[in-house]
């Protein structure tokens, strides 16, 4: 999924894609005890061809003619036939032996108990056809990389619940070979203990700051998850809330950082008062010439490891929170790398800098991994921020990228709300020198 490019799904008429985030699905791995019907193996034409015999259908071209099948069909079912000593005799003269009997005899149907698993969709309530291999615990979701577990909808399921229709076909659909057995009936529920199916969540915003969330597994839409998270009104719990709308304080900082790059950039006040409290879309530039835009929420992580790929001169980044996840997947080799070309790097922490993931080890180990690095290369400076309320990344003159977006935690974030990030980046170089001494100005 990493490898996704989620541009793609910025498509929807009237809404903007403001938020891309790794969650899980919930989904009840059911252990039922379950009442079903069985029959011995023997295959229908098989049964048909025997039947026919044991009536006295003697000749092979006569059974053929009356099952008006395929002739191949039939005579590989007698071969069958003979090979398990269910008939004998030749083409013209067929006879049924004593196991062919037995077997047309005990070709009863047998009504026995069974222990069977379904997955129970937490969303939309109701079998669904999941895979095992797709239902995860919430430590192996944290391994996989995602950082937000949906609450089901739903309760734990019980029998009233479960309809034995429904866990038939999510089992016809995930199954290779069609089940022997008919499900008839569910007698109970054992266990129904919570899983998660790795998935992403889109999260869009209309004109009118109208909210929207949909949901891809394996890069395909989820439209029957999609549409029963809107009518259940997902985006009123919890961790969904900040999706809605920013506070009042985010929105100051967004408008206030957004006037002073315009300010800067146009040289004038006429910009500012014409611009100042309105929002771009992703991609789009304010106003002619001034070199400041929204960049698209999905692209920030490439963003970064570009910037310290390609660098020639300085890398400024700023931020609230560090991720083990994120310095463990290859950043950390990217900022060696960086530093063996001499390229000083700056990274500032927020006073209370967090630990962005849920692995045990503290995020003061990693940045003292980040300090014991600096101390081996030189050019590398870990300073601590009095406040921030903006991070920053800078590329050399090329361009600085100011918002809440976290470069160093897991997903941009240091908190398991679902919310909209925003940024907003300025090419003009005279702009990114100024963005760079104010944030430097800062440091202890």
């Amino acid at each position: 999924m990493s490898d996704l490019d989620f541009s793609i799904f910025d498509n929807v008429v009237g809404q903007r894609l403001v938020d891309v985030r790794r969650v899980g699905l919930p989904v009840y791995w059911t252990q039922m005890e379950v009442l079903v019907e069985e029959r011995r193996e023997l295959h229908l034409t098989c049964e048909y061809c025997l039947r026919l015999i044991n009536a006295g259908v003697f000749a092979s071209k006569q059974v053929v003619a009356l099952l008006g099948l395929q002739e191949s069909v039939t005579m590989s079912a007698l071969s069958e036939l003979l090979s398990m000593d269910a008939i004998s005799g030749d083409e013209s003269m067929l006879k049924i032996t004593r196991k062919g009997k037995e077997l047309l005899s005990n070709y009863d149907v047998q009504y026995i108990e069974k222990t069977w698993f379904t997955a129970f969709d937490g969303i939309v309530n109701r079998p669904y056809a999941w895979r095992r291999d797709q239902l995860l615990t919430a430590a192996q979701l944290a391994r996989a990389g995602h950082s937000i577990e949906l609450t089901p909808f739903c309760e734990k399921p019980k029998v009233r619940d479960i309809d034995p229709g429904e866990v038939w076909s999510a089992l016809v659909s995930v199954s290779r070979e069609r089940p022997t057995e008919r499900l008839l009936s569910i007698r109970s529920v054992r266990k129904a203990p919570i899983r998660f199916v790795p998935a992403i969540a889109l999260g869009y915003k209309g004109e009118k700051g109208e909210a929207h969330v949909a949901f891809l597994v394996d890069g395909r839409p989820l439209e029957l998850h999609t549409r029963e998270f809107a009518e259940c009104r997902g985006l009123n719990r919890p961790m969904f809330r900040g999706l809605q709308g920013s506070s009042a304080e985010a929105t100051q900082v967004r408008l206030s950082t957004r006037r002073r790059l315009v300010r800067h950039s146009a040289g004038n006040k006429s910009n500012t008062s014409s611009s100042g409290g309105r929002l771009m879309l992703p991609g789009k530039t304010d106003e002619p010439n001034n070199g400041i835009t929204i960049p698209r929420i999905h692209e920030l992580a490439t963003r970064l490891e570009k910037a310290l790929r390609t660098a020639k001169s300085r890398v400024i980044i700023t931020t609230r929170g560090v991720s083990s996840a994120l310095l463990s997947s290859g950043i950390l080799a990217e900022m060696t790398s960086l530093l063996e070309r001499r390229v000083p790097l700056w990274i500032g922490l927020g006073p209370d800098a967090v630990h962005a993931d849920r692995r045990n080890k503290p995020a003061s180990e990693w940045i003292d991994e980040l300090r014991e690095l600096g101390s081996r290369r030189k050019g590398l400076a870990v300073f601590a921020l009095h406040s921030i309320d903006a991070t920053h990344l800078v590329l050399d003159s090329e361009f600085v990228i100011v918002g809440d977006y976290d470069w160093l935690a897991c997903d941009g974030a240091i908190s398991r709300n679902f919310r909209e990030r925003w940024a907003i980046e300025c090419v003009l170089p005279e702009v990114v020198d100024r963005e760079s001494q104010r944030v430097l100005s800062h440091t202890k």
